[in-house]
């Protein structure tokens, strides 16, 4: 009976040995993808990125950001990277122009979860994507002219 339960033990610490190295694998394969492409790297820890803090209530999310905002000065952009997923920072507030103004079609899908009926002060340009963003950027883009702003102010 002794024997069984030792050879069970050794299936299952096996198994999770071998379940824990993959993971540890594939973490550190998906954390290469933008060194691969020579963007600047704030180097991330397993399994949280640069999260770790955030996740683990060390620090809150603004503080965290600010970190890697800080470690990449000198830097027009850089990376980071949530759990597995690779996020890009900008740091040039000319790209950041570009981005928020010309090229906003391409990058307005955030990482962030909206529940409009749930939190309504969520629906913001900043937040929304999609459809939904296109449509209020066709309705608001009109009121902030250049005529109008000035006249406001």
């Amino acid at each position: 009976m002794g024997h069984i339960f030792e050879t069970l033990f050794l299936y299952v610490g096996s198994l999770t040995a071998s379940i824990l190295a993959v993971a540890y694998a594939y973490f550190k394969m998906s954390f290469t993808y933008w060194k691969k492409r020579n963007v600047p790297c704030v180097t991330p820890k397993f399994p949280f990125g640069k999260f770790a803090d955030g996740l683990l209530f060390r620090k809150s999310i603004g503080h965290v950001l600010e970190d890697v905002y800080k470690k990449l000065e000198g830097e027009k952009f850089g990376e980071i990277y949530s759990f597995t997923k690779p996020m890009f920072v900008f740091r040039d507030p000319d790209i950041i122009k570009n981005v928020l103004v010309k090229d906003f079609m391409s990058f307005h899908d955030h990482a962030l979860f909206i529940d409009e009926e749930l939190e309504p002060l969520t629906g913001t340009l900043f937040l929304l994507g999609g459809s939904r963003w296109k449509y209020l950027r066709v309705k608001l883009s009109p009121t902030f002219t250049s005529g109008k702003m000035k006249m406001m102010f």
